[in-house]
């Protein structure tokens, strides 16, 4: 972690919790409206692209079995 700056682990954390706020089915955990701005993304939009982007990357060095086991246990 570099001094100044968000962990990861953090703005991944704020990334799930905006994903959840924004496209899971109610009733909702948690209503997290500070999640999107705290994850980095400034839009709905940025928000998928960088899931989509993190699920590329994880195909790549997993294997895609490895992502349609966390896409199905998503679901």
């Amino acid at each position: 972690m570099e001094e100044g700056k968000p962990s990861i682990t953090a703005i991944a954390s704020a990334m799930v919790r905006a994903g959840h706020l924004l496209w899971d089915d109610t009733p909702k955990i948690f209503d997290d409206t500070l999640a999107l701005q705290l994850s980095g993304c400034e839009t709905e939009t940025a928000l998928r692209a960088q899931f989509d982007r993190l699920d590329a990357q994880l195909e790549r060095s997993a294997g895609p079995g490895f992502s349609l086991i966390l896409r199905r246990s998503a679901a």
